[in-house]
């Protein structure tokens, strides 16, 4: 399941402009194929973003996320068709959408998720050593130059 649908999709998007990007066939339809894979990339571009920092695919999506898929969904949209001039707003869009998903990934911007519900990782780093097996002691290093 995507992080949004096409219903949310075309809150933002004129259903005109959505059958010109996806119509493909020329039905006079929108292809709900092609706005599929469109949230599928948005999403995958998402996931790679997050991923260090929360398990993914989300398992509740944040409202924040959902407006993230729907915008770079859009761009998708509009860049798949190579005679159209991708509008500087939508570049635009993209820009600061890849920026969002930077500080959510840094920690800069939380996604309001339940503790240990959907958290991947909390800072702690883990490791299968233990001071008996270690290889350079204390004495060892303190002998060397």
């Amino acid at each position: 399941m995507g992080y949004c649908t096409l219903a949310d999709i075309q809150r933002h998007l004129q259903a005109s402009d959505l059958v010109d990007l996806t119509d493909d066939a020329g039905t006079g339809e929108i292809d709900e194929t092609v706005v599929t894979e469109a949230i599928a990339a948005a999403d995958a571009l998402i996931d790679g973003y997050i991923s260090g920092r929360y398990a993914v695919p989300l398992a509740t999506v944040p409202a924040l996320v959902m407006r993230i898929s729907v915008d770079l969904a859009i761009v998708a949209l509009y860049e798949r068709k190579k005679f159209l001039d991708v509008p500087d707003q939508l570049r635009e869009t993209r820009k600061n959408a890849v920026d969002l998903l930077k500080a959510i990934q840094r920690g800069d911007v939380l996604l309001g998720l339940a503790a240990g519900s959907t958290e991947a990782t909390t800072g702690n780093v883990l490791t299968n050593k233990t001071a008996a097996d270690r290889t350079f002691t204390a004495e060892l290093l303190d002998l060397m130059p």
